[in-house]
């Protein structure tokens, strides 16, 4: 009995951990779901030298049109990807937003952007753009996300 007093312990004690690391892979999956947007706002950057400012400016569909498995919608603003958490999305984010943003060199839309999650640290030399809508706790971000 003392065994398994001590095994369900134990298991009681790794549970918060386990809700953590899956929340963590449903954000991460959901900024691999975002690629298309990123390509398509990195592309209108390049042939224009600025960013889009909305959904059709940088040729994706309409936010709502959006949807994934942990995504409900998506908006582009000012080159800035909000991504708004539900469907499958585990309870603890569900509503929430992260937000992607274009890190750019100044003037020289060549360069390939640097996407900059929630608020991770910003490279020397880039400008981000956009306003940070994220509103997911840091627990539950990826690392590459928190500040």
């Amino acid at each position: 009995m003392v065994v398994l007093g001590i095994i369900a312990l134990l298991a009681l004690m790794s549970l918060p951990l386990y809700i953590e690391r899956s929340t963590q892979q449903q954000v991460k999956d959901a900024i691999e779901f975002a690629e298309f947007m990123k390509k398509g706002v990195q592309t209108v950057y390049a042939m224009t030298g600025v960013l889009p400012k909305d959904n059709v400016s940088a040729a994706v569909p309409a936010p709502d049109k959006i949807i994934g498995n942990y995504v409900t919608s998506a908006t582009v603003s000012n080159g800035a990807i909000t991504l708004t958490f539900g469907n499958l999305a585990a309870p603890n984010i569900k509503g929430k937003k992260l937000t992607l943003r274009p890190g750019i060199v100044p003037d020289t839309p060549l360069v390939p952007i640097s996407w900059v999650c929630a608020s991770g640290k910003v490279p020397t030399g880039l400008k981000l753009a956009g306003e940070n809508q994220t509103d997911i706790p840091n627990d539950y971000l990826p690392v590459s996300c928190r500040a």
